[in-house]
């Protein structure tokens, strides 16, 4: 006679949407083109943000090279739009020929809501052509 073994598996419930935060849109989306570089990248959260904890150090633009590592940083400063985008606004047109990305960092030393949820960590790219 044969044992027959069962293994049951439980599923986690997914977290309630009040219990997470996360980038909900971008623009120019991932994989996208900014066709004029003077534009500021714009993203969209599911929450307010924590000024404390999302700040240069945790949200930023970086030129990418071909194999993911970063060319130069781009400095930015941000500011709240009046339909929930955060703009990230460069001092200067992004020069043209150059992948970026828009990274924030989340989880414990990254960007936060006000209630203190950590941002679930964020990456996204846009080229320049």
């Amino acid at each position: 006679m044969r044992a027959l073994t069962l293994t049951l598996l439980a599923c986690a419930e997914p977290a309630d949407e009040e219990d997470r935060f996360w980038v909900e849109e971008v623009d120019p989306e991932d994989g996208g083109q900014m066709l004029i570089a003077v534009s500021p990248v714009l993203v969209r959260f599911s929450g307010s943000l924590d000024l404390e904890r999302c700040t240069a150090d945790t949200m930023r633009l970086d030129a990418i090279r071909e194999n993911g590592s970063v060319a130069f940083n781009v400095p930015i400063s941000f500011d709240a739009t009046a339909d929930g985008f955060v703009r990230f606004m460069h001092t200067a047109p992004l020069p043209s020929g150059w992948t970026y990305a828009v990274t924030v960092r989340g989880g414990e030393a990254g960007c936060a809501d006000e209630a203190g949820i950590a941002l679930e960590p964020f990456y996204s790219v846009f080229e320049v052509p």
